[in-house]
């Protein structure tokens, strides 16, 4: 985890600095409902849970530097695996029309894809300079 948060505050950092006012964050970010990593285990690799949430640490993270995820707290986006993978972010540049995640209505095997869709709709927001005339 310390690794990931690490990366996002570098990307955060990096995409701040270029003052590029729109910006959006968005992929599948392996995050877990619950601190889920491989351990060396008698010889093999097992998957191990804590109690330590790690969407909620990147979510602060993300929010320190200023983008905002529209879905909130939303449920798992995977077919199987707990926790919020995959993660929409955007600066104050825009306001969220709407956002939709596909619902879990057929069975895994009859699915495109082992994540469920994400999707938004956006509207630009007027640069906090042009707010203040």
């Amino acid at each position: 985890l310390k690794e990931l948060l690490f990366q996002a505050e570098g990307l955060c950092e990096e995409l701040n600095r270029k003052n590029v006012h729109a910006m959006i964050i968005a992929g599948d970010m392996n995050i877990f409902a619950f601190m889920m990593r491989y351990v060396p285990f008698a010889g093999r690799k097992d998957l191990v849970c804590s109690c330590k949430s790690e969407h909620n640490e990147f979510r602060r993270v993300m929010h320190r530097n200023e983008f905002q995820d529209p879905f909130k707290n939303s449920n798992g986006t995977h077919q199987s695996l707990p926790g919020k993978l995959d993660w929409i972010f955007v600066n104050s540049a825009f306001a969220c029309k709407r956002c939709e995640m596909e619902r879990r209505s057929k069975p895994a095997e009859k699915q495109p894809s082992d994540h469920l869709y994400s999707f938004v709709e956006l509207v630009a927001s007027a640069p906090a300079s042009q707010t203040h005339m």
